[in-house]
């Protein structure tokens, strides 16, 4: 099996009127080694990161994103499998631990439509596609979000807002659009992040607190003439 991911990944904590930049990954390296700080954060905060698994995550920039548009960005390639693939780890973000706290993550995502992936996570915190379902997970076996219909085989674009020890208060975006979250399987635990995000297809630009703002942050990238 294949995933992909395009453009940026990008991290902000804090609310949308004092949120901070956490890191920006744009995948443009040239090749991925497993070497430490080998994927590199663009946001000038040094916060690079290292490709992991087996088999290894691999940059693609021969093919664009959108066949017969070359000035689209470079993006990663994950291949499976499921468990323990190709994935990029990004330590020592200054997320915050406390109750309530939130931190998002912005990226654009590629699914080949394979059962049971998660695009990124935080531990026991992370977004999963199983069953017909996308959303939030706390390692329960629990989905709280939206169908995933319609996510396969094509670019979207993903905004997903992570509360501490309340995914009741977490937030999604699809190509700017708020999407209504219900609780689609099991229960969930009380989740709190680690500091260590594991993205096995990574890509995003701003991470947006309104539907004004993500609609505005998708419109900007993956449009290449």
């Amino acid at each position: 099996m294949r995933f992909v991911a395009a453009l940026f990944f990008l991290l902000l904590a804090g609310q949308a009127s004092a949120a901070t930049l956490l890191g920006e990954y744009r995948l443009e390296e040239l090749q991925w080694t497993g070497a430490a700080a080998e994927v590199r954060d663009t946001s000038g905060n040094n916060r690079h990161g290292q490709a992991i698994g087996s088999p290894l995550p691999t940059p693609v920039d021969a093919a664009p994103a959108r066949p017969g548009k070359p000035g689209t960005c470079a993006y990663g390639s994950f291949p499976g499998p499921a468990g323990n693939g190709g994935a990029l780890s990004i330590g020592g973000l200054a997320v915050s631990l406390a109750p309530g706290a939130k931190t998002s993550v912005s990226f654009w995502m590629y699914w080949d439509g394979t059962n049971s992936v998660m695009p990124m996570g935080w531990n026991r915190h992370d977004l999963w596609l199983v069953n017909g379902h996308f959303g939030f997970n706390t390692g329960n076996s629990d989905v709280y979000g939206i169908s995933s219909a319609g996510l396969a085989n094509r670019w979207a674009h993903v905004v997903a807002e992570f509360t501490n020890g309340n995914v009741a208060a977490n937030a999604l975006y699809i190509d700017g659009v708020a999407q209504v979250l219900t609780q689609r399987q099991a229960r969930p635990r009380m989740a709190l992040r680690s500091s260590t995000p594991h993205c096995a297809w990574v890509v995003g630009r701003s991470i947006p607190a309104t539907a004004s703002q993500a609609a505005s942050t998708k419109s900007r990238y993956l449009t290449a003439n």
